[in-house]
């Protein structure tokens, strides 16, 4: 880049940016793109692009969404991979450039008194002339000042300009600048012949403009930038210049040079003594490493890093769901212990989710506890204590509470063992892995962190009713996913990992496809597995769904657990729910037969309570929810109240019932 040539953002954007590695990106996310390389925060890029932090988090995920990644690091790997870093880099230095010129425009709207006068200007560049047409007048509305830029040769009177009390700025060439005609002698004269960089050029507009004003000193910080820019990019040439000549230099000393040879003795000599001093220091380091390492495992204050194994699908056939990683981030920051839920049906990706996060996290421990049955909990829980032993004391204290024959006093020893281990780590984090109730979990929840240290936990549950929880900082819905999420999750497994189908025609059909299917991330994966082995057409898979459920739930079953992802289908989720449903109440299935024939979208809560007392559905409500079966419940109006289902929850506790 030199002074006399300058490139606007937008200009870079449309000739070489608007797509990168064959990707569409609009000139915004280019913005955050170009942002993110340089190592700035979501707050920092929403201060510098007067936008609001969640509108940068939106836009880094519909870049994570298009790149196919989770991280800002992707991101950056993204485009390192590409051959256009040196153009974001010169992207982001000319948006520095005009954000700056925008402040200081901004400044003048605050300080000009009079109204400017007209103005004569004349150049020496036609492409000076282009960019002041192009880009003066929308660059002036910035500093409060509204003008017509007309050429010589334009079709107007004069006489009409004055009267119409506008703000013009009349373009000459050079030869004809002196000649002016005396039309023109209520207008101030500029010649910019010496000038040939736009941004110069406007401020000395600027300062014709305003006489009264001290534009050198309005203007300080953005020249102050701009003068750096340039000459850091002037000595960072000239000092390549250099080392390249003094590299040739001394490549031809040494070349030609008798010297060298003659001191060859004494340069090994050293060498060899440098060598032999650099020994002596690492095995000295790695002497005090060990020590220092040993002292720590005998004394039980060596952290180690403590981690369960937490399965996640690999690259090609995982979802990547940025939002909802922000959002978890988001509500897990602060002091103390933080706690969030995941809520949602079985099958939404929750335990992925939690997985996903747990992963991208540095805490010293990190452990998944199987919070389904309290039997399980209490085998996880005895697994993170073994996990947290860091010395010979502690294993003998663990095994004395394991031979404890009272289950009531073991079970207490153990939950304290564990919480006085956790509070030495300043750092850990604790996935509750599918609760049922919170009441099952709650002696092994971590609430008092005087007792318990610093932490953050996870739960993934189906119980909707848990949001209520006072010891949750928060709670997060996950759904269904969109169509793009669903179409690419379904195209990345059955294309083993690319992100789109060979023809257009392939992916409208695919399009078509996904809608007809339930929008989850297990029923989007089962089914793409499905198509993969058994290699049918859509409309066949579709058909088998409706006419032999039971039999496509038997081979997707199998595909599942091949693949070593969730071992449950869709309909075996839903029908071990009902029959618990069944099970808690006796008007409970004639409840859940009525509502499959009703239309599953927005029916009355009013229609329930014609049917039974509203003490029963009050109940109903509540356990249906406890298993996420409702997708969608307003709150009361004028109207009443209404619940929607899923349809095809509704067309399974149909077919199960029956």
């Amino acid at each position: 880049m030199q002074r006399n040539e300058l490139i606007f953002p937008k200009d870079i954007y449309s000739k070489y940016l608007k797509t990168i590695r064959e990707l569409y990106f609009t000139q915004r996310e280019i913005d955050i793109i170009s942002c993110i390389l340089h190592v700035r925060g979501t707050s920092k890029v929403a201060f510098f692009l007067s936008i609001s932090p969640n509108t940068v988090l939106i836009h880094i995920r519909n870049i994570m969404l298009k790149i196919g990644c989770n991280s800002r690091e992707g991101i950056i790997d993204f485009v390192e991979k590409s051959s256009k870093v040196y153009l974001l880099e010169t992207y982001y230095m000319n948006l520095i450039l005009e954000e700056e010129f925008k402040k200081a425009l901004k400044k003048i709207s605050a300080l000009k008194k009079d109204n400017p006068s007209n103005l004569l200007i004349c150049w020496n560049d036609q492409a000076l002339k282009t960019s002041i047409i192009q880009n003066l007048e929308e660059h002036l509305k910035y500093a409060g000042i509204y003008v017509d830029i007309r050429e010589k040769n334009a079709n107007f009177k004069i006489d009409s300009l004055k009267k119409s009390g506008h703000i013009f700025l009349i373009l000459l060439e050079k030869h004809s600048f002196q000649n002016s005609s005396p039309e023109f002698s209520d207008f101030k004269l500029l010649d910019l012949a010496a000038q040939n960089n736009y941004y110069l050029s406007t401020i000395s507009i600027l300062q014709c403009l305003f006489i009264d004003l001290d534009l050198q000193d309005v203007f300080h910080d953005f020249l102050q930038y701009y003068n750096g820019l340039f000459i850091s990019s002037e000595e960072k040439h000239l000092t390549s210049y250099k080392e390249r000549k003094l590299i040739k230099e001394e490549n031809q000393y040494f070349y030609n040079s008798n010297k060298l040879l003659n001191n060859k003795k004494l340069f090994f000599i050293l060498l060899m003594i440098l060598l032999l001093f650099i020994l002596l220091i690492t095995v000295f380091f790695f002497k005090q490493q060990k020590e220092t390492y040993s002292t720590q495992a005998n004394n039980g204050t060596l952290k180690p890093f403590i981690r369960s194994d937490l399965a996640v699908p690999t690259e090609t056939f995982s979802l990547h769901r940025p939002e909802e990683i922000i959002q978890i981030d988001k509500k897990l920051k602060g002091h103390g212990i933080r706690a969030v839920a995941l809520i949602g049906p079985g099958g939404a990706g929750k335990t992925t989710l939690a997985r996903q996060y747990a992963l991208q996290k540095n805490a010293h421990v990190i452990w998944e506890l199987n919070a389904e049955t309290n039997e399980n909990l209490k085998f996880s829980f005895e697994g993170l204590a073994r996990a947290l032993v860091a010395a010979e004391g502690d294993q003998k204290i663990l095994r004395g509470i394991q031979e404890i024959k009272d289950p009531v006093e073991k079970e207490e020893k153990l939950i304290q063992f564990v919480k006085e281990r956790l509070k030495a780590h300043s750092n850990w984090l604790l996935i509750y892995d599918n609760m049922k109730e919170f009441s099952d979990i709650k002696k092994y929840f971590p609430q008092d962190f005087v007792v318990w240290g610093e932490g953050k936990i996870i739960l993934t549950t189906r119980d909707a009713n848990v949001q209520n929880c006072n010891f949750l900082n928060g709670f997060i819905q996950i759904g269904e996913l969109n169509a793009n999420q669903q179409l690419a999750l379904f195209t990345k497994i059955t294309t083993n990992g690319k992100i789109s189908f060979p023809t257009v025609k392939e992916v409208e059909e695919a399009k078509k496809f996904v809608t007809k299917i339930p929008p989850y991330p297990l029923d989007t994966a089962v089914a793409a597995y499905y198509l993969k082995a058994v290699n049918i057409p859509y409309s066949v898979y579709l058909e088998n769904l409706v006419q032999n459920r039971k039999g496509i739930t038997n081979i997707q079953e199998k595909l599942l657990k091949g693949a070593g992802g969730y071992s449950k289908t869709r309909y075996e989720i839903l029908t071990m729910s009902l029959q618990h449903l069944i099970n808690t109440h006796k008007d409970f299935k004639d409840l859940l037969v009525f509502v499959s024939l009703l239309d599953s979208q927005n029916f009355p809560r009013s229609l329930l309570n014609a049917y039974t007392d509203k003490l029963s559905v009050d109940e109903f409500i509540y356990n249906i929810k406890k298993y996420s079966l409702i997708t969608n419940e307003s709150s009361l109006s004028s109207s009443g109240q209404t619940i929607s289902l899923h349809r095809d929850t509704q067309t399974i506790t149909l077919e199960y019932l029956l």
